[in-house]
């Protein structure tokens, strides 16, 4: 299935739209007064005067914004870098840029209605972004006419935030209609993901830390099959916890690495291997998951007491490079959520 798109001229630069949503979606004033408002953005009053700029630029300026550019290998006038744990792409061809995200979508004869029906619903609300699903791949994108450099760092927050929030609300629909179970979700995330990112390091780990438990409970697969389960109040997955063991312990100078393979993955952020990195003389320990994401993308983590952080997305969750991983020296945190900040257990 292909989500036609066609370019349509309006009262000012040149937009995007579905051709099928333009036939069967009706403006309304709300949505007249929010043109209005980004008109005055994407589309500047008076004389069009294009200032020349060059892709350098425009990485300079990502570079100060934070982001990380590079230049795409296959083509020199595309930009990617991360944000918020997303791979973003960055087309600047003379005066116009186009930013988009991709993402993969494996159609089945269960959501194909689905992905149509949530596309269009998208559209309808953030009109300046298009959707193509094309080759099971969604791409969201955003398409403007830049008359200076200045003019893209005025656009270029505000369609990124645009881009992103237009992801959001896609899946959000995209899961109601296909009728997820918002509360298996919340049970999985009580029983999967509270005892692999939260009683783990906030209890186990402390304690040995501490020396209120001996380093032995670490490489006990029973004992802590059993801890878990005590904890688990729904039935259904206890029997999924039947599967926890210790992949392996192997011991690198005065250092311990323990792996723990958990329950397997079903829902983000669930985590397929948990590792103990523990240093024998000290007892400090740093704790690191491989979790399940979006996009079939995988991520590598870090946990403390207060602490979530991410390190961005992997294509794969290979044992033998996630620990290769745990021995860099130059991790980069992506993304950090604070517990001490945020209430993070669903009641």
């Amino acid at each position: 299935m292909i989500v036609l798109i066609i370019i349509e001229e309006r009262d000012c630069d040149t937009t995007f739209s579905s051709a099928e949503y333009r036939k069967t979606i009706k403006r309304n004033n709300r949505k007249a007064r929010e043109d209005m408002n980004l008109k005055k953005l994407f589309c500047p009053s008076g004389k069009k005067a294009y200032d020349s700029y060059t892709i350098e630029d425009v990485m300079e300026y990502l570079r100060q914004e934070g982001l990380r550019p590079e230049i795409d290998q296959d083509d020199a006038r595309v930009i990617g870098f991360k944000y918020q744990r997303k791979t973003i792409r960055l087309a600047v061809i003379d005066n116009f840029f186009r930013i988009s995200s991709l993402w993969n979508a494996k159609q089945n004869e269960a959501n194909l209605e689905a992905i149509y029906t949530t596309s269009m619903k998208v559209m309808d609300q953030y009109r300046y972004i298009r959707i193509i699903y094309v080759s099971d791949v969604l791409e969201f994108a955003m398409d403007q006419t830049i008359t200076s450099l200045d003019h893209f760092k005025e656009v270029f927050n505000l369609s990124l935030d645009l881009i992103n929030e237009s992801v959001e609300v896609y899946f959000q629909e995209y899961y109601r209609l296909i009728e997820y179970d918002a509360d298996t979700n919340v049970s999985r995330r009580n029983n999967i993901y509270l005892p692999e990112f939260r009683w783990l390091p906030d209890v186990v780990f402390t304690a040995v830390t501490k020396g209120d438990l001996a380093p032995e409970a670490l490489v006990d697969e029973d004992w802590i099959r059993k801890e878990i389960q005590n904890r688990i109040t729904d039935t259904s997955i206890l029997k999924e916890w039947n599967s926890f063991k210790i992949n392996s312990v192997d011991n690198y100078g005065d250092y311990k690495l323990i792996i723990y393979q958990f329950p397997t993955p079903k829902v983000v952020p669930e985590a397929k291997y948990g590792a103990v990195l523990m240093n024998t003389k000290t007892l400090e320990i740093n704790y690191y998951t491989l979790e399940m994401t979006l996009n079939n993308k995988w991520v590598y983590g870090s946990m403390s007491s207060e602490c979530h952080n991410n390190y961005g997305e992997v294509d794969s969750a290979d044992l033998d490079k996630f620990i290769e991983w745990i021995f860099t020296k130059d991790k980069q945190v992506v993304a950090c959520h604070n517990y001490t900040t945020k209430q993070e257990l669903i009641a």
